[in-house]
C-alpha cells in the first residue's frame, strides 16, 4: 500500500529546493517495489524533445524492429516475447533469444542492440537468478518513448536512471534516488554481501555464460545491486531546470513513436501488415514505396494473398473503419488543399462527437477512422457494427463497408496527381490525427454509438448543409467527361438515351439491395462486349484495343491503360459506366438500370 505523507519544499532566492528528508515518499507502494513517476500525465509527454531529435538519427531499416518491440513491452518496460500457450508475455533473457525476437542473425543483433544502447532506446541489465548459479539479463525499452505504466520499479530505473533523472522534478528525482538505494536486491550488511559477490564473479568466469562479460560490466552489475566498493555514496542532485511555457509547449507535441506503436499492436496486431498496389488493373501485393499508392488489408486472412483478399477469405476481423471523404468538383476533380482544408475543419467536428476511435489516418481528401475489434468472430457480427458507423455517420462514404476493403496504408504517400482526377494536386503525405489504446467487442462499440448518435447527426447535418452535400459520398458521384462521339453500337445508344429498345427485359423481380445485386451482373452482357478481356474502348476514339473487363468480389470493372481516358484506374462498375455514357446523374442511372433489369420495390 502506498503511503500518503508528503515531502515539503520551500524555494530560495537562487531556485534551491530544500527537502524534509524525515518525511516518507508520496509515490512509493512498497509492496510492489514500484515508484509512480509521472503522477497522472503520460510518460511521453515529457519527452517530446527526446523524441523530435531522435527521428532523423534511426535508421529506416531498424523502424520495422521498433515497432515490434514496441508492441511488446510489458508493464516494468521489459521486453518481451509473447507465449501462446501462456496466453502472456514473457520477458526476453538473453540476446540470443532476443535475436530470435527479432529474427536477426547473432552479428545483426548484436550491432543492433549497440546502435539502440547510443541511441538510448534500449538498455540491458544483468542480475543474478535467485537460488541458482545464473546470471539472467532483461532488456528494457526507453521511457521516453514509451512507458506502458506510471509505475517504475528498481530495476527499470537503474537501466535508464541518467534519461529520467534529466526530465523529472528534483524532488522526484531524490526520491529515486533514495528508492534505488534502499530496495537494491543486495541491499544487505557487507558481510553478508561476501559471499554473493564472490558468486557473481565466479559466474562471469564460467564458460557457460550466454554473452560475454567485461570487468567493467562486471563492476556495473555490483554497482547496480548496491554494492559500492571503497566508494562514498553519490548524493541526489536537487538542482533541476524549473517548468516553463516553452517546456509545457513541447509536452503537448504528438509522439510518433507511440503512434506506431497503436497502429502496430492494435490494426496490425503484431503482424507484417499485407500491402497491395494497383497493378496490371488490379489491387497486387506489393512492397511497400513512398513512391505509389499503397493499400493495406484492414482485416485479413490467414496467408498474404497474391491479389486483393475477397470477403469469404477474412477470417481475423482486427478493425471497423469509416471513410470521410471531402468529394469532387463538378468537373469530377479533387479539389484544392484550401477547400479540402475547410471541409476537414467539420469533419473534425464530427469526429469529436464520435466514441474514441482508436486511429485516424489524416489522407490528403479527409480522414479514415479506425475502431479496433475484440472478439469478433465471422463476418455477420463485423457487419452488424460496421452497417451502424454508416448509418449514425451520414457523411461516411457508404460504399466503404466490406470487411476485405483495403484502405490507404497510415504513414504512406497519396500520389494521384498523375491522374485526371487530380490534376495539378501535390502527393501529401497521410498521417495521424488521433491514436489510441482502445479497442471494442460488438457490443461496447454498438452501446457507444447509440449514446452520441444524435450529436453525430447534428455533426454531419452541419457539414451537409455548409458544402452543399448529399449523404454518403457514392450518391454525390457526378457524372464524368468522355467522348460521346465514340462510333458506337446500338446498345451503347440505347444506354446513352436512356432506352431499353434493345434490352430483353426479364420477368419482375425484387431485389432488396439494388446496387450490390446490379454490380454482381455482367457487364460484357450488358455493354454486349463479345471478348472482355480486350477490345476497343467505347469511352474514346481508341485505335488499338486498351480496354479489359475484369472481375473480383464486388463484381465488374471495366477499366481502360490507354493515358487519354477518363476511365478511372481503379476501374468503372455498371453504375459509372451508366452515369458516363448517358452523362447522368448517380439516381438517374440506378433508375434506368432498374427499370433496364425490371427491378421493383414490392
Amino acid at each position: 500500500m502506498a503511503t500518503t505523507t508528503t515531502t515539503t519544499a520551500t524555494r530560495g532566492n537562487f531556485g534551491e529546493v530544500v527537502f524534509d528528508t524525515t518525511t516518507v515518499k508520496k509515490y512509493y507502494d512498497d509492496s510492489k517495489k514500484t515508484y509512480e513517476i509521472f503522477g497522472t500525465k503520460p510518460a511521453n509527454l515529457f519527452f517530446a524533445r527526446e523524441i523530435r531529435e531522435l527521428l532523423p538519427k534511426i535508421k529506416n531499416s531498424d523502424g520495422y524492429y521498433i515497432m515490434k518491440i514496441m508492441a511488446n513491452i510489458n508493464d516494468c518496460g521489459e521486453i518481451c516475447r509473447y507465449d501462446g500457450h501462456k496466453n502472456k508475455l514473457d520477458p526476453i533473457r538473453s540476446q540470443a533469444d532476443f535475436g530470435d525476437f527479432l529474427g536477426l542473425s547473432k552479428p545483426a543483433t548484436s550491432q543492433f542492440l549497440k546502435r539502440m544502447d547510443k541511441l538510448n532506446i534500449v538498455r540491458s541489465s544483468r542480475h543474478l537468478v535467485a537460488g541458482t548459479r545464473k546470471i539472467a539479463k532483461t532488456f528494457y525499452f526507453s521511457p521516453a518513448i514509451m512507458l506502458k505504466s506510471r509505475k517504475i520499479g528498481v530495476d527499470y530505473y537503474a537501466a535508464f536512471q541518467d534519461v529520467i533523472d534529466d526530465r523529472v522534478k528534483p524532488w522526484v528525482r531524490a526520491d529515486l534516488h533514495d528508492f534505488l538505494i534502499a530496495d537494491a536486491p543486495l541491499a544487505k550488511s557487507r558481510e553478508d554481501k561476501k559471499d554473493e559477490i564472490a558468486a557473481i564473479k565466479d559466474i562471469v568466469a564460467d564458460s557457460d555464460i550466454i554473452d560475454d562479460v567485461t570487468a567493467k560490466e562486471v563492476d556495473g552489475l555490483l554497482a547496480k545491486m548496491g554494492v559500492k566498493l571503497n566508494k562514498e555514496e553519490p548524493q541526489p542532485n536537487i538542482f533541476g531546470e524549473v517548468e516553463n511555457a516553452r517546456q509545457k509547449a513541447r509536452a503537448a507535441e504528438f509522439n510518433p513513436f507511440l503512434t506506431a506503436a497503436i497502429v502496430n499492436e492494435y490494426i496490425y496486431r503484431g503482424q507484417q501488415p499485407h500491402l497491395y498496389a494497383m497493378e496490371d488493373g488490379g489491387m497486387r501485393k506489393a512492397e511497400y514505396s513512398d513512391n505509389k499508392d499503397i493499400y493495406f488489408a484492414v482485416n485479413t486472412p490467414t496467408e498474404y494473398l497474391p491479389t486483393k483478399p475477397k470477403n469469404s477469405d477474412i477470417v481475423n476481423f482486427n478493425a471497423w473503419f469509416i471513410d470521410i471523404d471531402a468529394g469532387k468538383d463538378e468537373n469530377g476533380h479533387y479539389f484544392d488543399v484550401t477547400e479540402v482544408e475547410k471541409r476537414k475543419e467539420l469533419m473534425k467536428a464530427v469526429i469529436n462527437q464520435l466514441p474514441t476511435a482508436t486511429y485516424i489516418n489524416s489522407t490528403r481528401n479527409g480522414y479514415h477512422i479506425y475502431f479496433a475489434c475484440c472478439g469478433i468472430k465471422n463476418e455477420e457480427e463485423w457487419r452488424r457494427v460496421e452497417d451502424k458507423l454508416i448509418e449514425v455517420i451520414t457523411i461516411a462514404d457508404k460504399a466503404v463497408k466490406d470487411p476485405a476493403r483495403l484502405m490507404r496504408m497510415p504513414g504512406s504517400y497519396w500520389h494521384k496527381n498523375d491522374k485526371s482526377a487530380a490534376a495539378g494536386c501535390e502527393s501529401y503525405h497521410c498521417h495521424p490525427l488521433v491514436a489510441n489504446r482502445i479497442k471494442y467487442t460488438a457490443a461496447e462499440l454498438l452501446a457507444e454509438l447509440d449514446k452520441v448518435a444524435d450529436n453525430v447527426k447534428a455533426a454531419c447535418d452541419a457539414y451537409i448543409k455548409a458544402f452543399n452535400v448529399i449523404e454518403g459520398k457514392r450518391s454525390n458521384k457526378t457524372a464524368q467527361h468522355v467522348n460521346v462521339d465514340v462510333e458506337c453500337s446500338a446498345r451503347i445508344a440505347d444506354i446513352r438515351n436512356l432506352t431499353t429498345t434493345t434490352f430483353d427485359i426479364p420477368a419482375a423481380t425484387t431485389v432488396d439491395n439494388a446496387k450490390s445485386w446490379l454490380r454482381q451482373q455482367s457487364l460484357a452482357s450488358f455493354l454486349q462486349i463479345a471478348n472482355p478481356s480486350s477490345f476497343t474502348c467505347i469511352f474514346h476514339d481508341d485505335e488499338h484495343p486498351s480496354a479489359t473487363i475484369y472481375s473480383n468480389e464486388s463484381g465488374d470493372r471495366y477499366v481502360c491503360a490507354a493515358a487519354s481516358c477518363g476511365v478511372s484506374a481503379h476501374g468503372w462498375d455498371i453504375i459509372d459506366c451508366v452515369m458516363a455514357l448517358a452523362n447522368c446523374d448517380f439516381m438517374t442511372a440506378m433508375q434506368y438500370l432498374m427499370k433496364v433489369f425490371n427491378i421493383t420495390d414490392r
